[in-house]
């Protein structure tokens, strides 16, 4: 009895050991399955979290960049407001170069000498013995006052004179193939209206009153001194304006005027209009293209 009890639990225990093994396996096997979806859910959500973390930073920087960017753009800008190209300056400075040659090494044969006075009249003696010559009639000229040591062309200089009186310069008689070589000065003027009407190399006006001035356009420089309440037209390479107020200026410029001591300036653009101007302004040396606004930063 003992022994048939005793195979039968040997029979018996195979099983039980089998039944525990598949159980054991088969925890092992949903442990695994459990483990790979959580592992899955963890790369899922470090999946998305790095790309949150990318794309935030890819957004934070271009924001950076594009305010980098402006920033250089701003300062390149304000730059180049500032720093004249170099042919710029170099021309600006030839046109002072040649103002001050003009003004202290004048030509001899523009001198007010007697001698000078007596072939004046000898000249006009002739003209009038010889009406159909061509030759170009002098303006009268007065010695000029605050006794200014300069030296002027007659043809293409107005002094000393009160109006109301109207001039165009040059004279309708007067011819010559050099005007762009030429200065025209203005001084001492007052209630004047004076058309300059041709290409000339600078001009120079002091003391001005109440006058009126529309010139083709200036090769080089044009320069202001003590003028009051007048209209002035210009198209220039370079524009100088001191101790001057209360005047209306329309202006065509290659480069930033040099204004000092000024009081109620009113600027515009160049407003003269006729058929030959885009020639004269290329003649000139001048852009057709006037970007007023880029050069007058500087407050008048």
């Amino acid at each position: 009895m003992n022994s048939n009890k005793k195979s039968s639990e040997n029979r018996s225990f195979p099983l039980n050991v089998s039944n525990n093994r598949q159980t054991v396996l088969n925890r092992l096997n949903e442990r695994h399955t459990q483990s790979q979806v959580v592992n899955s859910q963890r790369k899922n959500v470090d999946s998305f979290g790095n790309g949150n973390i990318h794309e935030n930073f890819l957004q934070h920087f271009t924001q950076y960049k594009l305010a980098i960017v402006t920033d250089l753009e701003d300062m390149t800008k304000k730059i180049q407001g500032y720093n004249l190209p170099i042919n710029e300056r170099t021309q600006s400075l030839n046109d002072l170069f040649q103002e001050k040659k003009t003004e202290l090494l004048p030509s001899k044969k523009f001198g007010f000498s007697r001698q000078q006075t007596t072939k004046k009249q000898e000249n006009e003696n002739k003209n009038e013995s010889h009406p159909e010559s061509s030759i170009c009639k002098s303006s009268s000229i007065v010695a000029p006052k605050n006794n200014d040591s300069i030296i002027y062309d007659e043809r293409f200089s107005l002094i000393n004179i009160t109006g109301p009186k109207h001039f165009i310069i040059p004279n309708i008689n007067c011819s010559s193939d050099s005007f762009i070589s030429q200065t025209v000065y203005l001084i001492d003027l007052i209630d004047c209206t004076i058309e300059i009407c041709h290409v000339f190399g600078s001009l120079i006006g002091r003391r001005l009153k109440n006058c009126k001035i529309y010139a083709y356009p200036i090769s080089g420089s044009v320069w202001l001194d003590e003028c009051i309440n007048c209209d002035l037209v210009f198209a220039c390479r370079q524009l100088r304006i001191h101790q001057t107020s209360n005047c209306r200026l329309g202006l065509h410029m290659a480069s930033r005027p040099i204004i000092e001591q000024c009081t109620n300036l009113k600027v515009a653009p160049y407003q003269l209009v006729y058929k030959s101007l885009e020639q004269d302004l290329s003649t000139a040396g001048l852009s057709i293209n006037n970007d007023l606004q880029k050069l007058l930063q500087i407050g008048v």
